[in-house]
């Protein structure tokens, strides 16, 4: 660049009417100039090459008069008191700048000043006879009241008092428009909820001062049924014929530009080729200008804004409006499109990204998980739940969710973290899928009396007295609460889940000598919970499979199958955690392999490393689907699919904080689907579940966005319990020792009793320190040890004593060997 421009500026200054650029014969205009704006020094920017910056004279900007630009924009908008107004706003955004808390998507500069400024002139325009002081208020509550913290809030009122003592500024009421928010909340079978009607309204009129909105705030707080609610009110508005010209036909499309490459988002040239290949955002920008209807057309960015990407946007989103494209080409937009931009923060984003957006903010807490509860509870099927059964669930969750909640919060450890609302609607999901009639068996394909020729098939609710129903009611409801709030937490916190849950919970039968996480509720034999222990199938030692194929059912595999596999038959995600060496992986795939044979369902297996790419990830899943028609992908016929991914935490973090793969698999949960790569069509994806598996984060792998596991119903698996590995581990020796003598037979239990006690008292006193860092012992020690016995031959080991030596050599190497 530096030496086009070099020579463009020769040809200038030595008075050329034509000179040859790059073996071109070009005319010269000499009122040619080039000018280059630039805020250097922080993220997404670079500072300019010597070669370049030494052709150019630099200008150094200072901070404008405020006041003076207000003033003079007030005049120009009609406001007879401009002069007094003018400092009292300045006043306002620098008190604000100053005393209000430091948030990444606070911005009172002079884009803000300006859209304020715009606003006002707006209001001044409606209603030319209003009091000036009062339409200013009101032009600065609108547009700053939206991005605001709610404790942030009475300080900016405060400050309003301060600078305008004594006016009192009426509420608008936005009549129509919100009884029309209103009604397409309706339409969406949700509740109406004050506070998200209020965040709508002011997407709107953030809308109608903004070429670009962000929507901000954490997992749960609405922000997608935001701006759909707002899509359906404005185009049933126009429907109505509704005078007003701000409401017009919305249509809007919406990808995770995060989940593609930049190349793929705006387009590229290839290396080799020097073709041209469009991108999906700059196709469907493209699209919409092509379309001359006065209908809305809004781009939504749904993922994570960092500096790579949105720069590129700064064009787009300024007074310009036009995309500038890598191939040259020049895209100018028009005022009928918006870009609306879905973000949890704006951690990343560089200064000019956010002085160039409006900014609306949600929190989860203003929703509060009441709304989706009364949402779901209204859903459920009449046949079996009754509008008194639906009263008795409100009820138990009213009573029972807020102390779970407290609690968790207050004194619970979960390695993945999670969100309330996450929470409450998962246990509204498991609570529904324990009642699922259609599921293949009745207690889970992993359970005893599914592995007969005749499974148990599910208890028909619907026959079932209303009254005897409602009995089981409570038992189920608690079965749900401690496997969805007492789920997800780790050892420590699941003990002191289960003694609450006994306080809670008084009138509920648990199991004899058991708490909450060791029975369930069969329904042929009424509301008393019965034991694991009566679904444990027994095991068969076989002497053909391999050692890693071996697996001894005990009742923590029951327990965890018996609930990824009700959530799994009604399509709902599940995402099992829990330390290195539990038996996640194996427990699932085991179940798995049996809901292939006893539930119609085809799983696919895949496994996550720092290097996936989420391009690869899209082409595994498609390849593994069936294609039913050119934009629909699903599972065989009368089949679901689920999709197996172990270490699903694995992918590399960008510089800039995302998971391409990651944001590729949360677009398919939000929106059951994906773009096609090369013809950036949509394709919907049908009849696939994702079960997801990973150890908590640490060692290489990663937090994942809440925007993501808040999908899925989050379960920890805990480390296993010496009982179960007595179970496990004895029940495959004494399987392997029965064709030996019977003075080695006679020592199959002590084998396993020393080798465990060797195991816990490593764990318990042989800790990892800086200098000892692999003092780690797991669950894959003690196989080792068995694995190794499991080798031998009976000719080999002719009595007790040869049996014992061979065990203390297997003892060596993976305990002993391993200590300094």
């Amino acid at each position: 660049v530096a030496q086009q421009v070099l020579e463009i500026r020769q040809a200038l200054l030595q008075g050329l009417t034509e000179f040859v650029f790059e073996s071109r014969h070009l005319k010269v205009k000499n009122t040619c100039g080039i000018f280059i704006t630039m805020n250097p020094g922080y993220a997404g920017r670079a500072e300019l090459p010597d070669n370049l910056k030494v052709l150019f004279r630099p200008v150094a900007m200072m901070v404008p008069d405020y006041a003076l630009i207000a003033e003079i924009m007030l005049y120009a908008e009609g406001f007879g008191t401009a002069k007094e107004l003018s400092p009292k706003f300045t006043k306002l955004f620098s008190l604000s700048s100053e005393q209000l808390s430091k948030q990444d998507h606070y911005d009172f500069g002079m884009r803000a000043v300006k859209s304020v400024l715009v606003m006002a002139g707006g209001l001044k325009r409606t209603d030319p006879e209003g009091v000036e002081a009062v339409l200013m208020i009101r032009a600065m509550r609108d547009s700053n009241v939206p991005k605001f913290l709610s404790h942030d809030l009475p300080l900016f009122f405060a400050i309003v008092n301060d600078l305008f003592p004594g006016i009192e500024v009426p509420y608008v009421d936005y009549g129509v428009l919100q009884t029309e928010i209103e009604g397409a909340l309706t339409k969406q079978s949700l509740q109406i909820n004050d506070k998200l009607v209020t965040k709508t309204i002011q997407l709107f009129e953030t809308f109608m001062v903004r070429f670009g909105v962000m929507l901000v705030g954490p997992t749960l707080g609405g922000k997608s049924t935001d701006y759909k609610t707002l899509a359906l009110a404005l185009s049933q508005l126009r429907e109505d014929s509704n005078p007003d010209e701000r409401f017009q036909k919305t249509k809007y499309s919406c990808f995770n530009p995060k989940g593609i490459t930049m190349g793929e988002l705006y387009g590229e040239f290839n290396e080799l080729t020097q073709e041209w290949t469009d991108g999906l955002g700059s196709k469907i920008m493209r699209g919409f200008v092509n379309e001359e209807s006065p209908d809305y057309k809004w781009t939504v960015f749904d993922g994570p804004v960092d500096a790579i990407w949105i720069e590129n946007m700064n064009t787009v989103l300024d007074d310009n409006m036009t995309l500038c494209l890598a191939n040259g080409e020049r895209v100018k937009l028009n005022w009928t499109m918006r870009m609306l931009f879905e973000v949890e923060d704006l951690k990343v984003a560089s200064p000019a990204t956010v002085s160039r957006c409006g900014m609306v903010y949600l929190t989860p807490g203003d929703l509060g998980w009441e709304p989706y509860v009364r949402t779901w509870c209204a859903q459920l099927p009449e046949e079996p739940f009754s509008e008194k059964a639906k009263e008795l669930i409100l009820s138990y969750f009213e009573g029972l969710v807020p102390k779970g909640l407290e609690f968790l919060r207050k004194h619970g450890t979960e390695p993945v973290k999670t969100e309330d609302s996450q929470l409450v609607a998962s246990l509204c999901r498991l609570y529904e899928a324990l009642f699922n009639v259609d599921a293949a068996t009745a207690n889970s394909c992993a359970a005893k009396d599914a592995q007969t020729e005749n499974p148990l098939k599910p208890r028909d609710l619907k026959a079932m007295d209303p009254a005897e129903f409602e009995k089981l009611l409570l038992p189920c409801f608690c079965f749900a609460f401690t496997w969805t709030l007492g789920g997800t937490g780790e050892t420590r916190t699941r003990k002191q889940f289960e003694r609450e849950v006994e306080n809670w919970f008084p009138t509920v039968s648990m199991p004899r000598n058991g708490g909450c996480y060791d029975g369930f509720v069969n329904f042929y034999e009424g509301p008393k919970w019965k034991n694991w222990t009566d679904l444990v199938p027994p095991f068969v030692f076989n002497e053909g499979v391999s050692y890693f194929q071996l697996l001894v059912p005990n009742p923590d595999t029951v327990r965890f199958s018996y609930v990824i596999d009700r959530m799994l038959s009604r399509q709902c995600s599940v995402f099992l955690t829990g330390n290195s060496g539990v038996g996640k992986s194996v427990n699932i795939a085991n179940l798995l392999e049996k809901m292939r044979e006893l539930a119609s369902v085809v799983p696919v297996y895949m496994t996550f490393s720092a290097q996936t790419k989420a391009y690869q990830t899209q082409l595994q899943i498609e390849g593994k689907l069936e294609k039913k028609r050119k934009t629909l992908l699903g599972a065989p016929v009368n089949k679901t699919i689920v999709i197996l991914i172990d270490d699903v935490n694995m992918p590399l973090i960008e510089e800039y904080g995302a998971q391409p793969p990651i944001e590729l698999l949360r677009q398919f949960q939000d929106q059951r689907g994906f773009y096609d790569r090369k013809k950036h069509d949509w394709k919907d994806i049908e009849n696939t579940t994702l079960l997801l598996c990973a150890a908590p984060p640490g060692g290489g792998r990663n937090v994942m966005t809440a925007r993501f596991s808040r999908h899925s119903h989050v379960l920890c698996m805990p480390p296993t319990s010496e009982e179960a590995m007595n179970t496990i581990f004895g029940s495959i020796i004494t399987g392997f020792l029965a064709k030996f003598k019977q003075e080695i037979t006679g020592l199959a239990n002590a084998s396993v009793g020393g080798t465990i006690e060797l195991y816990t008292k490593c764990g318990d006193e042989l800790l990892p320190t800086p200098t000892r860092p692999h003092y780690t012992f797991n669950l894959r020690d003690v196989s080792k040890v068995f694995q190794g016995l499991l080798m031998v031959k009976p000719m080999h080991v002719p009595n007790a004593e040869a049996f014992t030596r061979l065990w203390f050599h297997e003892l060596s190497p993976v305990f002993c060997d391993r200590l300094i």
